[in-house]
């Protein structure tokens, strides 16, 4: 997509920006800085810091710091998870439930420029820190998962509970806010969340400080060290520094042994197709360079594959790269036995805008060097192991499908024949919700690009399977809607073969994928180009129940009389009064108490409740056990069907 300023809407609505651009306006110069002489670092690991009851809980603060990004680099504001980008890791065991608490402690303003001008900003309160988390890949209950208007603002917390029910995988957790969340990815919120099972931990597999997680991102600066971004939306905007765990072209040291590594696509943009190569010390590539070892892909982005796939093999000149999209990940294993004293260069041949492997098309923004990887001249003992069959899995026939659904992706273009916008079966965000499949149902959904990108589109709920990629004529389908294919179907790509939540679209083809929906509630699918999703590229769908009771209207939408929240008795109340509230059906609720600032006061409900009426009571105390002042107080019922507030008056 061509990248442009020009807006369909522009004599509509005026342009408001609220960051101004730094005193410096001089862009760095890339080639200034010297590459490979800063260690690549691991973000630590998170404890708890208590219970809720027997569950542990995390605190997590989502703060605006100033982080050394690169040696000759001055400090570069960031916005970070506790301090730090990548934030820390969450290592948490398969089946074991945990609460977090994500405090917003960003300053009331944003850090990059705001573009109030695009549809997901209107009435978003301006350059407002919004944020809201959300699970990439997480098998979460719909008020958990980062709903895009669920958003708090600086000073306030919210509570999410994450039940782990998955199998080992290696998932991560980032900011989700409508109209921002590429300002907020860019600004540097984003952290892994790695769930493991005793399975997979007993597998032999490189563990310890032979596990790494590597988050491949890019950014774009001043010369006085500040982020760069466009104060306009662009349809896609390409950093042309490589940061690599929040650190400028990175150096590794490694033993000369297996390391089993994470790698997360988690730039905004931009695709990568990743390759080790000789070099010397210095990062430079022969012409005649040798390849480096080859990757071991154990795991797709939800667990562990039947059978593991090899990339780069040096020994196949056939052996493809590892390509990522926005927002996938890649277990991998990497051997570098033998390889004592020798250097690598993670390197990147992915074009930009990505149109598709081999795909001619000029590159706007080429980032060929990433990290530099020194493997160390010593002897070691590696007992660790690279298992062949991982995971059994058992393929989704699409045969036994409830429903097949089409989802068109069409690029829509201003006068000049500029791209403005990318819509989803000609549905903006806000348009009422078309996708209402039913709880468990399984359905095949058939991803129609008529565009010339390729896009990684994420389904937030469900794994699904790729089933298959088939050609079609895009010029009839354009004119006509109907769907002419031109070639057979072809299988999924090497290292496909699993349960996925991103899987690349290409243009000119029908990508088939297969899933289960196995929770009610609301939940979203879009590209995970960030600026694509922010910019219409981003649907709603709404799981519903199988056998709806009577008073389910609207396909499925349950009626506001099954889902109920009354006023609270007594009111006004002096030392203690009663809510009644009701659900439909079992599902997670939460019942919390906020003052009339907005902030919580008291969480009275978090947990799941069986269908049917309810009653809390509340004694007119904060979260600590501590009195609150006389006022007014609000209290807000959030469940899969949605939410519900009431104002009840405290006396003293």
């Amino acid at each position: 997509m061509k990248k442009t300023v020009t807006f369909a809407w522009a004599v509509l609505l005026p342009i408001v920006l609220f960051c101004a651009t730094p005193a410096s306006a001089q862009l760095l110069d890339p080639s200034t800085l010297t590459k490979y002489i800063d260690p690549l670092p691991q973000p630590p690991v998170r404890t708890p810091s208590g219970l809720i009851g027997t569950t542990p809980v995390y605190d997590v603060h989502v703060r605006q710091v100033n982080q050394k990004l690169h040696s000759e680099l001055d400090s570069t504001t960031v916005f970070t998870f506790d301090g730090m980008t990548p934030g820390p890791t969450f290592l948490v065991n398969s089946g074991a439930p945990i609460y977090v608490r994500y405090w917003n402690d960003l300053p009331l303003h944003h850090l990059l420029p705001v573009d109030t001008m695009i549809p997901a900003m209107m009435g978003m309160g301006g350059d407002k820190s919004r944020f809201v988390s959300h699970l990439h890949g997480g098998d979460v209950p719909a008020i958990y998962d980062g709903w895009p208007f669920a958003t708090i603002d600086p000073g306030q917390m919210t509570t999410y509970w994450y039940p782990n029910s998955q199998k080992a995988a290696t998932l991560w957790y980032h900011d989700h806010s409508m109209g921002i969340t590429r300002l907020n990815a860019y600004a540097g919120i984003a952290g892994f969340y790695i769930i493991v099972d005793p399975g997979e931990r007993g597998m032999g597999m490189p563990a310890g400080p032979y596990e790494l997680g590597i988050a491949l991102q890019d950014r774009q600066f001043y010369a006085n060290g500040q982020l760069y971004y466009p104060e306009m939306w662009e349809p896609e905007h390409f950093g042309d520094v490589a940061l690599v765990n929040g650190v400028i072209w990175p150096r590794l040291e490694v033993e000369p042994r297996k390391y089993r590594i994470h790698f997360l696509a988690g730039g905004n943009d931009r695709f990568w197709n990743i390759k080790l190569l000789a070099c010397d010390s210095l990062g430079n590539v022969p012409v005649e360079s040798l390849g480096g070892p080859a990757f071991y892909q154990v795991g797709t982005e939800q667990g562990l594959v039947p059978t593991t796939a090899v990339f780069n093999d040096p020994l196949n000149p056939l052996s493809p790269r590892l390509l990522m999209g926005p927002g996938k990940r890649f277990d991998v294993i990497i051997d570098f036995a033998g390889k004592n004293g020798q250097y690598f260069l993670m390197h990147n041949d992915a074009r930009t805008p990505f149109k598709g492997v081999g795909n001619p098309a000029d590159d706007e923004v080429p980032l060929p060097e990433l990290f530099l990887v020194h493997v160390k001249d010593t002897i070691v003992t590696d007992l660790s192991v690279i298992p062949m069959t991982p995971r059994v899995f058992s393929p989704m026939d699409p045969l036994r499908a409830d429903m097949t659904r089409d989802v068109v992706m069409e690029e829509m273009m201003d006068s000049l024949g500029n791209p403005v916008m990318i819509m989803l079966n000609g549905k903006s965000f806000m348009d009422p919700v078309t996708e209402l499949p039913r709880l468990n149902d399984m359905e095949v959904w058939r991803w129609i690009n008529t565009t010339e990108d390729v896009h990684p589109m994420h389904m937030h709920l469900v794994q699904f399977q790729v089933v298959d990629r088939q050609p079609f004529d895009m010029d009839t389908f354009m004119l006509t809607r109907r769907i002419v294919f031109t070639g057979p179907a072809v299988p999924p790509e090497l290292g496909e073969v699993g349960w996925m939540d991103t899987q690349n679209a290409p243009p000119g083809y029908v990508t088939r994928t297969i899933a289960r929906f196995n929770r009610l509630g609301d939940y979203v699918y879009h590209c995970h180009i960030l600026a694509h999703e922010e910019n219409e590229m981003m649907r709603p769908f709404r799981v519903v129940p199988r056998n709806p009771k009577k008073g389910v209207a609207d396909a499925g939408i349950v009626a506001a009389r099954d889902f109920t929240l009354s006023r609270s008795l007594p009111d006004p109340f002096q030392g203690r009064t009663s809510i009644s509230y009701g659900v439909p059906f079992e599902q997670h609720v939460q019942l919390k108490v906020y003052n009339s600032a907005g902030q919580e006061v008291r969480t009275l409900v978090n947990q799941v409740v069986g269908g049917g009426s309810h009653i809390a009571a509340w004694d007119a105390t904060d979260n600590t056990g501590a009195p609150v002042a006389a006022g007014t107080y609000f209290y807000k019922l959030s469940t899969t069907a949605g939410m519900q507030t009431q104002k009840t008056t405290l006396l003293r």
